[in-house]
């Protein structure tokens, strides 16, 4: 029980620092924008950035995928944490240079070690947890990934804005001259990812899965570059249902998210008067808050077993919280309302996870989550092109938040289309729950990939209403 826990454990300090590592550097680049630019361009600078993320992720998806599949995911993991604590020293080189553009350069091969290494890292839960414990497993790797962003926007932009005041960089008018102005942050970064590394190293190594290395598939280099296994493995999500709509729904939401991420800062600045770049993540930080403290109400709610009715709930809470930061004027009550809309998103992204990984033939789980990741990817990308667009044309801020709020309502309407009865369950499993507590036990009995039948002489509209309810 001891070595488990120590392998849990080990993999979330590894996960949060790995997201650590990444989202520094993009915060750093992203205070720079802020600082030297404004309006539009302002923006525009910051979807750039935010694109260079995005990116790797786009272009690897058919590669991580196969990495995945083939390899042990361990060996992945293991291999990544070297790469991540390299990088991180590229990255301290790239600052010394003061060339922002090599900069931007270092973060797009961050991001591609983490489009390598999302795959294993979310298709190591099934071994690690087990399908019992698929939401726990999901959960906490959600939450610990929430809390490592909101730490490291929070932490970068309270350092940055304070070493910005104290040696009075406000003189500074170019984003090169800013860049080698805060060398000295960049330092702070290489321990986390040396720690990483060394757990990656000790621990990782000596994990035992049940799947080591598939010798007979191969990469089809031809195919590949002409983009047909790219055409094929988004065929392969397509064949279920369940894993597409899960794939869709995540993709809306983090392309929402990505919006936001990109347009506040400036609707801030320009309706707010907000100039503080600490202020301003720290209220998009809440929303991370938020996610972290969904995930752990929806591992309370749904405990050995996937429970759908929060998908179309959070959606109607996430639309609504969307609206109400257009109309508050406090920070207080902005922070809140991210708060809130983290919360529901909490809700909303651990369900799909589970779900995709539950009915995910397990041979070609990396594949799956590798195009999973490639359609967040692409969700993101179009939602920093429709904000890069928009902003050329001098869009207000506030007209730009409005279209991500209408993306919101669409996907909130079809989530309800889609699955009318689960919110029907889950008030009736508060109902039921006030008098009886209803527990759920086997699922990782019930196969993933095909119907199944139980049937109890006693009580048997009870024990096939059970099994509509838990069964995803």
């Amino acid at each position: 029980m001891n070595n488990i826990n120590l392998i849990k454990n080990s993999f979330l300090f590894v996960v949060f620092c790995n997201v650590l590592v990444d989202v520094c550097h993009k915060v750093l680049l992203q205070n720079i924008a802020f600082k030297v630019f404004d309006g539009s361009i302002q923006v525009v600078w910051i979807s750039i950035i935010n694109a260079l993320i995005i990116i790797p992720f786009l272009l690897l998806f058919t590669f991580s995928g196969y990495l995945s599949d083939k390899y042990n995911k361990r060996d992945i993991l293991v291999i990544g944490g070297i790469s991540s604590f390299c990088l991180s020293v590229l990255m301290v080189i790239a600052y010394y240079s003061g060339s922002f553009y090599f900069a931007m350069f270092t973060l797009i091969l961050l991001a591609t070690q983490s489009a390598i290494y999302s795959p294993a890292k979310f298709g190591i839960i099934l071994d690690i947890y087990g399908k019992d414990n698929l939401s726990k497993g999901n959960s906490s790797l959600q939450a610990v990934s929430m809390i490592a962003i909101l730490f490291s926007i929070a932490s970068a932009s309270y350092i940055f804005e304070n070493y910005y005041i104290l040696n009075s960089l406000d003189n500074l008018k170019t984003k090169e001259e800013l860049l080698s102005a805060i060398i000295p942050l960049s330092y702070y970064i290489l321990p986390i990812a040396f720690l990483e590394m060394m757990v990656s190293l000790l621990v990782f190594r000596k994990l035992e899965l049940s799947f080591n290395k598939n010798r007979k598939l191969k990469l089809d280099k031809k195919d590949f570059f002409k983009g047909k296994l790219l055409v094929k493995n988004i065929k392969l999500l397509s064949l279920n249902s369940v894993i597409f709509l899960c794939v869709i729904g995540l993709s809306i939401f983090w392309a929402i998210s990505q919006g936001l991420l990109a347009v506040f800062p400036s609707f801030a600045k320009q309706y707010l008067q907000i100039s503080n770049v600490f202020v301003i993540n720290a209220v998009l930080a809440a929303s991370g808050i938020g996610i972290a403290i969904g995930s752990y109400i929806y591992s309370r709610i749904s405990k050995h077993y996937i429970e759908i009715g929060t998908i179309p709930f959070a959606s109607i809470g996430m639309a609504i919280t969307i609206f109400l930061a257009t109309l508050v004027e406090s920070i207080t009550l902005l922070f809140l309302c991210f708060l809130v809309f983290g919360i529901f998103g909490g809700l909303f992204v651990v369900p799909l996870n589970s779900l995709i990984q539950f009915n995910a033939n397990r041979k070609k789980l990396g594949t799956i989550l590798a195009g999973n990741n490639w359609f967040h990817s692409v969700g993101m990308f179009l939602m920093l092109c429709l904000t890069t667009v928009v902003s050329f044309y001098h869009l207000d801020p506030l007209n730009t938040i409005y279209i991500i709020l209408l993306i919101t309502i669409v996907g909130t309407a079809y989530t309800i289309y889609k699955l009318p009865q689960s919110l029907i369950l889950l008030f009736l499993k508060f109902v039921v729950g006030l008098k009886y507590k209803l527990e759920v036990n086997g699922v990782k009995n019930l196969p993933s990939t095909r119907g199944s039948f139980t049937f109890r002489k006693s009580c048997l509209m009870v024990r096939l209403g059970s099994n509509f309810y838990v069964k995803p």
